[in-house]
C-alpha cells in the first residue's frame, strides 16, 4: 500500500507541475517489483519478482521538448541493456525460487530511418513439495523499424517463447514453443499542446504444446496521454482469437511520473481473461534513475 500511495501522490504532483528543464542522459538504472497471479481450473500460481535493469545509451539522449518517457524514441540513440532478478513462486501451496536474466540491444540512429532491436531473456524456477518441479522460460525477439517521419515508425518482428516443465515424477515433461510474427506501428504527436502516443500491433502466433499445434491472431492497441512532459496515463487493450480455446481479452493501465531531477516512478496493472479459464493478472512497480 505504501508504494501505491507514493505513486498516487507523485501523479497528483505531476499534474500540476511545470515542464522540466531540458537535459541529457546517457544511462538508466531501474529497480522493479512485480506480482503475477494465474488461475487455471483448480490450480493457482502466484509469483513475485524483484529485479534490476541497466541501460547504456551510446550517444547522449536529449529530453528537450519531448515527453520524458518518449525521449529516446525521438533521439534514436543506440543502446544496450541487461537485467537480473530473483523469483519467488507458489504453486498450489508448494513454494520455490529462481532467477531472471535479460539482455537487449537496440540500434537506432538519428541520421537513418532504419533501426532494429534484439532481446533475449530466461527465467528458471524450482518448486519443492511432494513433487519437485523445474520451470524454465526463455524468450527471444527481433524487431526491425522504419521511421517514415520523426514522429512515426513502422515495424516488423519475430518472437519465440519456450516453456519447459520437468518434474521428478513419472509424468512426461511439458514443452510449449510459440513462434510469433508481428506487424507494428507507433506514432507520438502533439494535439492542442498535449502529447499523445498510440501503438498498434497485429500478431500471428503458432503454438506447439507437446506436439499439439494451435494458431492464434492478436490485435492490440496501446495509448499514452501526457498531461505534461513528466506525467502520463496509459491504457491498452488486446483481443486474441485462435484454436483450442485460445480466445482471450487483455486490459492494461499504467501511470508514469518523471521528476525534474532525473527520477521516475511507474505503476502498471494488467489483466488477461481467457475463454479457457486460465486467467492472469500482473501488478508492477518500477523506480528509474537517470541521475548518475
Amino acid at each position: 500500500m505504501r508504494l501505491v500511495s507514493v505513486v498516487v501522490m507523485s501523479v497528483l504532483y505531476g499534474l500540476f507541475s511545470q515542464v522540466g528543464v531540458a537535459s541529457t542522459y546517457e544511462s538508466e538504472l531501474a529497480f522493479y517489483i512485480e506480482s503475477a497471479d494465474m488461475d487455471a481450473d483448480a490450480s493457482e500460481v502466484d509469483q513475485t519478482a524483484f529485479g534490476i535493469n541497466f541501460t547504456k545509451y551510446l550517444t547522449p539522449v536529449n529530453e528537450d521538448n519531448y515527453p520524458l518517457e518518449e525521449a529516446n524514441f525521438f533521439a534514436r540513440s543506440r543502446n544496450v541493456s541487461a537485467g537480473v532478478g530473483i523469483l519467488d513462486t507458489d504453486f498450489s501451496g508448494n513454494s520455490g525460487d529462481g532467477y531472471i536474466f535479460e539482455i537487449a540491444y537496440q540500434h537506432l540512429e538519428k541520421e537513418s530511418p532504419i533501426g532494429f532491436e534484439v532481446e533475449y531473456g530466461i527465467s528458471d524456477s524450482t518448486i519443492d513439495g511432494g513433487t519437485s518441479v523445474d520451470i524454465t522460460l526463455s524468450e527471444f525477439a527481433l524487431n526491425g523499424f522504419f521511421y517514415i517521419t520523426d514522429n512515426t515508425r513502422l515495424g516488423i518482428g519475430y518472437g519465440m517463447n519456450s516453456t519447459d516443465i520437468d518434474s521428478n515424477s513419472s509424468q512426461a515433461p511439458t514443452d510449449i514453443d510459440v513462434n510469433s510474427f508481428v506487424l507494428q506501428a507507433k506514432t507520438v504527436n502533439r494535439y492542442d499542446g498535449k502529447w499523445v502516443n498510440v501503438e498498434g500491433r497485429l500478431i500471428y502466433s503458432n503454438e506447439d504444446a507437446s506436439g499439439v499445434d494451435a494458431d492464434s491472431t492478436t490485435i492490440s492497441v496501446d495509448g499514452d496521454y501526457y498531461f505534461n512532459t513528466n506525467t502520463s496515463l496509459g491504457l491498452g487493450v488486446a483481443a486474441t482469437t485462435g484454436d483450442n480455446d485460445a480466445d482471450s481479452k487483455q486490459f492494461a493501465l499504467s501511470v508514469v511520473f518523471h521528476t525534474d531531477t532525473g527520477y521516475a516512478l511507474e505503476a502498471i496493472v494488467e489483466k488477461l481473461d481467457r475463454d479457457s479459464g486460465a486467467d492472469n493478472s500482473v501488478v508492477r512497480f518500477s523506480f528509474v534513475s537517470r541521475n548518475f
